[in-house]
């Protein structure tokens, strides 16, 4: 149809934010619209790299002010879209945002590189549109799903995972699709386990409800996006890469617990589940559950609110240095205790004992693992700040021999952590020790024989430089609480040092502790009623005074407030010096992100000895 050369812009999964232009010279005969080669992969030479995979963004007829002779395209992959317009519109304005290059962003939708075909894909129809379940849905929860957009606090475990398999069966019989995001691999195996644990006509569940995350193979994700995309599944169970999937024939998407750490992606491309899936299913029936709601998405959904109030009846007390006391007591109960400590590791610090310098431990060095101190070059050292392994020894150390004390962190693997479950739940453990890991197993947790949580050091939790901390301190102990609603006779002890002060609204009921921080944030200029960025600089030593020159800009713009966490003092991988930027917008968002993505384009211009991660109001 075609005779000329038809032009294309080529986004490749590479941190170069520019697009590329080759051609064809021989134009596919099916094709019948140009746009309709939009989405597709073509395979081209790039530089010196052969057969490369890449995506075409854009379509042309001519290429004004050609500066060098234009490639031609090798092959293209598809034979229709693997990524359609919505996805490419969607990667092109979340790229300009994050400041990634589009490729990034679509490779985050399905890798590009990958040469499956859709003939590939293990491809099925059930005929029958409804299924008779012995299952009796729900009809106040039915009411609750048919809202457009609601945001649902369960008032414990059972009435979340009731909600949950509601909806399952609801969207089954209605022939819809669902797609529900879990912040954790964790919770959405359990969850998958104990929907197929109900024995409800397990076949049809098998081929109607799939699982998605990054723990499985690419063909298999594959299979599930083709699916997904023919509407040929009505549930999927989904990590955060869930919210890329094609979204063409949802029905219902629901995010468990969407403020949680788990839904940011912390690499390039740096992203947060919560506002992709504001931004690409607007227009979709939107359902958000939380135990306990920060206080920005409290705000921000306040009106979408469906509450399920239960009073909590756990005692909360201050404690300073009780540990030992309240496992004894506990223990003679014939009670378990779990402990939750701030820090993983043996310990913080190192303090040279020549010069005072202090060192993080990571900074030992490799080889040896012995300290060198880098003023002095002394090997002598005193530890400084408690890590775990070490609060879990000084405990030991002031309890009887029979009291059995276990602990783990992220650093241990899922298979050591799932025994140290099982032996917990079947009393063979009396103390678990955890860090923030803890809340990836609550669901896999026996807590009906636990007498005490406690949160030991929260010192370290409330002192730190983030508006947050409060908050997230407070979700923890209320999460608790929540858990702890069945259980008799468990308290909660809080280890503060410190003066109390306003540590009291660590207590408050919720509506109170909501309105409370809505007040302060209000008068500091704070989330919700600002926006902030984080934003992370990677570069090489002799970026430096390009680097600074970006600070200097970045400061210079009107109505933001830019503070400098750090400059140049942490060496990061690949031999890259990380500078850290924390920048409040305190008037029209909209143009000052324009022009803080002006100031890193005109300092950067493409260079790949530069990585800049943006996290939008960032949780930590």
């Amino acid at each position: 149809m075609y005779k000329k050369n038809i032009y294309c812009e080529i986004a490749f999964a590479i941190p170069l934010k520019q697009n590329f232009t080759y051609k064809f010279n021989s134009f596919p005969c099916w094709i019948k619209n140009l746009s309709d080669l939009i989405g597709m992969r073509v395979v081209v030479d790039f530089g010196q790299q052969k057969n490369k995979v890449g995506v075409i963004v854009d379509v042309k007829k001519k290429v004004e002010n050609l500066t060098s002779e234009i490639k031609s395209i090798k092959t293209l992959l598809d034979k229709s879209p693997l990524f359609n317009k919505e996805q490419i519109k969607t990667a092109k304005e979340l790229s300009r945002l994050y400041f990634v290059s589009i490729g990034e962003f679509l490779n985050q939708f399905f890798p590009i590189e990958v040469e499956y075909e859709i003939t590939q894909a293990l491809v099925y129809e059930n005929k029958e549109k409804n299924f008779d379940f012995s299952f009796e849905i729900d009809k106040e929860f039915v009411n609750i799903i048919k809202r457009k957009k609601i945001f649902f606090i369960p008032k414990d475990i059972k009435e979340k995972f009731d909600f949950y398999k509601n909806l399952v069966f609801y969207s089954l019989k209605e022939n819809l699709q669902t797609i529900i995001l879990f912040p954790s691999n964790y919770y959405l195996n359990d969850f998958y386990n104990y929907i197929i644990s109900l024995n409800i006509n397990t076949d049809i569940l098998n081929k109607k409800i799939a699982v998605y995350s990054g723990e499985k193979s690419l063909n298999d994700r594959y299979k599930i996006w083709y699916l997904v995309k023919n509407n040929l599944l009505n549930v999927v169970l989904c990590s955060r890469i869930g919210a890329f999937l094609p979204i063409e024939n949802v029905s219902y998407v629901l995010i468990d617990e969407p403020d949680s750490k788990g839904f940011i992606n912390d690499s390039a491309a740096m992203y947060n589940v919560y506002d992709i899936i504001n931004y690409r299913f607007k227009t979709k029936n939107i359902i958000y559950t939380s135990f306990v709601p920060s206080v920005k998405l409290m705000y921000e959904n306040k009106k979408f609110l469906v509450e399920r109030k239960k009073e909590l009846t756990t005692k909360v007390y201050f404690v300073k240095k009780k540990v030992g006391e309240i496992i004894k007591k506990e223990f003679y109960k014939f009670k378990k205790v779990i402990i939750f400590f701030p820090y993983k590791g043996y310990s913080r610090y190192y303090i040279c004992s020549r010069c005072g310098t202090v060192f993080y431990t990571h900074k030992l060095n490799k080889k040896n693992k012995k300290f060198l101190c880098d003023k002095c070059k002394s090997d002598r050292f005193i530890n400084y700040g408690v890590g775990i392994e070490k609060f879990v020894e000084i405990i030991k150390k002031i309890l009887p021999q029979e009291i059995n004390i276990v602990y783990f962190d992220s650093n241990f693997k899922e298979n050591q952590i799932t025994e140290i479950i099982n032996d917990f739940n079947n009393n063979k453990i009396d103390v678990i020790v955890s860090t923030y890991e803890i809340f990836n197993y609550i669901y896999r947790m026996d807590f009906s024989n636990v007498g005490s949580i406690y949160f030991a050091y929260l010192d370290a939790l409330l002192n730190k430089i983030n508006y947050l901390s409060y908050e997230n301190a407070y979700r923890m102990i209320e999460l608790f609480k929540i858990i702890l609603a069945n259980s008799l006779n468990t308290n909660i002890y809080l280890e503060i040092f410190n003066k109390i002060s306003d540590k009291e609204r660590l207590l408050y009921p919720y509506e109170k502790f909501y309105k409370t921080e809505l007040n302060l944030r209000k008068e500091l200029v704070y989330p919700p009623f600002c926006k902030t960025l984080k934003i992370d600089i990677f570069y090489t030593l002799s970026l430096e005074q390009v680097i600074r020159n970006l600070v200097e800009d970045l400061k210079s713009i009107e109505k933001i407030e830019c503070y400098e966490l750090n400059f140049g003092k942490e060496v990061y991988k690949e031999k890259k010096i990380r500078t850290t930027l924390f920048i409040k917008i305190i008037d029209d968002e909209k143009k000052l992100n324009n022009k803080i993505i002006e100031v890193l384009d005109k300092n950067i211009k493409n260079n790949l000895e530069v990585m800049v991660y943006i996290q939008f109001d960032p949780k930590d």
